[in-house]
């Protein structure tokens, strides 16, 4: 620029205004950004070459989980069974994440499944949707093993709600997300319809159908998830700790509809949860420790094991803590409370006893 003006002001002898170098500088500037344009573009068309190969290569890729061919529908009322399941990540790991568990869901229950980090109750969860295929042993819904059955006939009876619910929100308005499910299906737009508005009824979400899943609070979010497992028409919910990113209300917005779906409409109710006051609501507690069992009963018999729990770094309701403290200390308070009324009312004819 400084070698163009140069020759532009000696030219000819004559003096250049101030206007006619403006000109050549704006000139000049014009043909910077269209270089610098046409670069990005290149960049741009490379990234974007690369991208589609990446994208041929995943669509050609074969997948890991295929369903059988002439795969029969069965009747579908949403128990669960593991049979001598045993499961690696790899055929190349060296221990394995499940062994030798066996489990019986029978329809209709909810089951509250407990463990600490690594003790593998994500894993075990995730091999009923065929997330994965157990390394040995089986899994059956309704009887039937999950290898057995199309993967749309899997997923249509169970539903998968996990811990953040913004990873299954995927359309802009309410509505259109809970219907997003059923449309993949291929079902028919008027029971679509009457699906996803029954499905947001269920939930308490109906007033909030036209609205933004992006500008509903964490506890509406994770009841629009579960409104689009509901949308499915699923026998069986499995939720992985869908509350832990939650507030204390919207984890009882949560809650409640969990209980309104086992009660109400009979589907069958597999929790992951960290908070022992939503385990103690379940029909029935399952605890995991390194990839086994370590006790499974009603939420009474589960939390009397209260040593046994805590030499696996776990928690019992605060109740049965408070009652347990007081027996080492010397009391003599019978019985295994699981929420404050009890607590209050095993003191109180302790106390009366006393």
């Amino acid at each position: 620029l400084l070698v163009g003006a140069k020759l532009t002001v000696t030219s000819h002898g004559a003096t250049v205004d101030v206007g006619q170098i403006s000109a050549m500088l704006n000139y000049g500037m014009q043909i910077l950004m269209s270089l610098m344009m046409l670069s990005m573009i290149y960049v741009m068309l490379t990234m974007s070459a690369e991208s589609a190969h990446r994208i041929c290569e995943v669509l050609d890729e074969a997948p890991a989980l295929a369903s059988p061919e002439n795969a029969e529908t069965h009747v579908a009322d949403g128990s669960i069974d593991f049979e001598n399941v045993s499961f690696k990540y790899s055929a190349g790991a060296q221990s394995f994440a499940l062994s030798n568990v066996n489990l019986h869901i029978p329809s209709g229950m909810t089951v509250g499944i407990l463990g600490g980090t690594g003790s593998s109750k994500s894993t075990l969860v995730q091999l009923i949707p065929r997330l994965y295929d157990a390394t040995r042993g089986s899994v059956l819904i309704d009887g039937v093993d999950v290898r057995d059955m199309s993967l749309s006939d899997v997923r249509r009876r169970v539903g998968l709600v996990q811990q953040n619910p913004d990873n299954q929100l995927v359309a802009g308005i309410v509505e259109e997300d809970v219907a997003f499910g059923p449309e993949n299906l291929g079902v028919e737009p008027a029971e679509i319809r009457r699906r996803v508005d029954a499905a947001l009824k269920a939930v308490n979400m109906y007033e909030y159908r036209d609205h933004a899943p992006h500008k509903l609070s964490g506890g509406q979010k994770q009841r629009v998830a579960i409104a689009g497992v509901i949308a499915m028409e699923t026998m069986c919910v499995v939720l992985d700790e869908p509350t832990a990113m939650l507030d204390p209300r919207g984890r009882q917005e949560v809650m409640d509809t969990i209980r309104y779906l086992n009660r109400e409409k009979g589907i069958t109710v597999i929790l992951i949860t960290h908070y022992m006051d939503e385990a103690v609501q379940a029909d029935r507690v399952v605890v995991m420790d390194g990839g086994n069992i370590l006790t499974d009963g009603d939420p009474r018999t589960v939390f009397a094991q209260v040593e046994l729990l805590k030499r696996h770094k776990l928690d019992v309701p605060q109740a049965t803590e408070l009652i347990y403290r007081l027996n080492a200390a010397g009391c003599s308070i019978s019985g295994t409370p699981l929420d404050e009324d009890e607590c209050v009312k095993a003191i109180a004819e302790y106390l009366k006893l006393g």
